[in-house]
């Protein structure tokens, strides 16, 4: 498994073995079923359309949120432009906050700094003087 995890960036050493003992667990599933995959290809080709190729819907939708956002990202991410996540960033009531060191699979690689992260963010959107 560490062989295909390099392909998002960071550290595969950093994921727990339970976390990989389910994505194993899910690949099998795949293989004994194939038939169940069709709704995934769907979803993802619909996801990466969106995404890289017909951008406009993403960003109208994008525009349309109006409540506080934080944006987070692993700065060793080779998936995810960090310049439009800092674009997008820069909406009103959005925070950027990049995380150093780690790849695509920021929660799983580093729960305690993704955790820390938006519970410091909280608190910051919650502190009444604005802060």
């Amino acid at each position: 498994m560490p062989g295909r995890a390099n392909m998002v960036g960071g550290d595969p050493s950093r994921v727990s073995p339970a976390q990989v003992d389910l994505w194993v667990e899910g690949l099998d599933a795949a293989r004994e079923h194939p038939d169940r995959l069709s709704g995934t290809a769907t979803a993802f080709a619909s996801i990466t359309k969106s995404m890289f190729i017909t951008q406009k819907s993403t960003n109208q939708a994008l525009d349309a949120v109006r409540v506080p956002v934080l944006v987070l990202w692993g700065t060793a991410d080779p998936l995810v432009d960090a310049t439009s996540l800092r674009q997008h960033a820069r909406r009103p009531g959005w925070t950027p906050r990049p995380i150093d060191d780690v790849g695509h699979l920021l929660p799983v690689e580093a729960p305690e700094r993704y955790v820390q992260a938006v519970r410091q963010w909280l608190v910051d959107s919650h502190d009444p003087r604005g802060s």
